[in-house]
């Protein structure tokens, strides 16, 4: 338990990380998106940002 807390603060995230279907805020972009999948290979996340999908990482982005 104390692990999966200190993951949500590297994330800046204070509830439980964001996870497929959420929405999420992406600060570089100054919108929200939509989390599209689970952390990849890479440990990026594939949003929905308006009509574009980027790849993020989870600590660029806080659940709305």
């Amino acid at each position: 338990r104390a692990e999966a807390e200190q993951d949500r603060r590297r994330q800046g995230t204070e509830g439980p990380a964001p996870g497929v279907g959420d929405t999420v805020w992406i600060e570089r972009f100054g919108k929200e998106g939509i989390v599209l999948s689970e952390r990849n290979a890479a440990d990026r996340v594939r949003v929905q940002v308006g009509n574009v999908k980027v790849e993020v990482s989870p600590s660029e982005m806080k659940k709305v």
